[in-house]
């Protein structure tokens, strides 16, 4: 979601951003304002079910999902990409390994029969629920509009199916100064097979605007 704070950061603060990178994203997800109230709807939902499941009888809160290894939260992180998202997207296990390396803590055995090697992710489950409220095409418009600083986007082959409507429309309204395709998925710049491809195009950029600037 890196992407989508940093647009709407370099349109609120253009003065304190001189250079946008844009990793696999435009900007923060839209949807039709005609659509706002059906979103609301899902969210309060969502909402409501889950909290079921998220705290106890008592109201004290529900421990995350344990895994009885990192081996296997590993697993998952990879399996993760491969089902839940769009396109042909996929994760490497070294980058999978990266990932959830940081994203864990270990388990709390005391509630639970897994032993001291169980970890569980340390996030909040509730970042996964939908939304209350989307920024709607027009905003979005808005934001690209007031981005005055040189930008880059990044896309990978395989990474996050982005429709050619959409694309079109993008580039009506959002200045790109550099926009490259790369080999991999939506994680390139933190698999090794395809980091180094990612980081030289970044800096070659950055050593560009610097001398647009001088």
């Amino acid at each position: 979601m890196g992407a989508g704070v940093s647009v709407i950061l370099a349109s609120a603060w253009p003065e304190k951003v001189e250079s946008l990178v844009l990793l696999e994203g435009l900007g923060p997800m839209t949807c039709d304002a005609k659509d706002s109230s059906k979103h609301v709807r899902r969210a309060v939902e969502k909402r409501m079910r889950s909290n079921k499941t998220l705290y106890n009888e008592d109201g004290t809160k529900r421990g995350s999902r344990v895994y009885k290894n990192i081996d296997m939260a590993i697993n998952a992180r990879v399996l993760t990409a491969k089902r839940s998202l769009g396109g042909h997207q996929y994760v490497s296990r070294e980058a999978a390994t990266l990932m959830v390396e940081r994203a864990i803590v270990q388990a709390d055995t005391k509630t639970s029969d897994s032993s001291s090697s169980s970890v569980s992710f340390r996030h909040d489950p509730r970042l996964n629920w939908p939304s209350l409220q989307y920024t709607t095409p027009a905003q979005l418009e808005a934001y690209w509009h007031n981005i005055d600083c040189p930008t880059m986007l990044v896309q990978a082959d395989d990474g996050w199916p982005v429709p050619q409507a959409f694309a079109d429309w993008s580039s009506k309204h959002l200045k790109l100064h550099c926009n490259v395709k790369l080999p991999g998925s939506h994680h390139n710049h933190a698999d090794p097979d395809t980091a180094d491809a990612v980081a030289d195009n970044v800096v070659t950029f950055l050593e560009e605007y610097l001398i647009m600037k001088k």
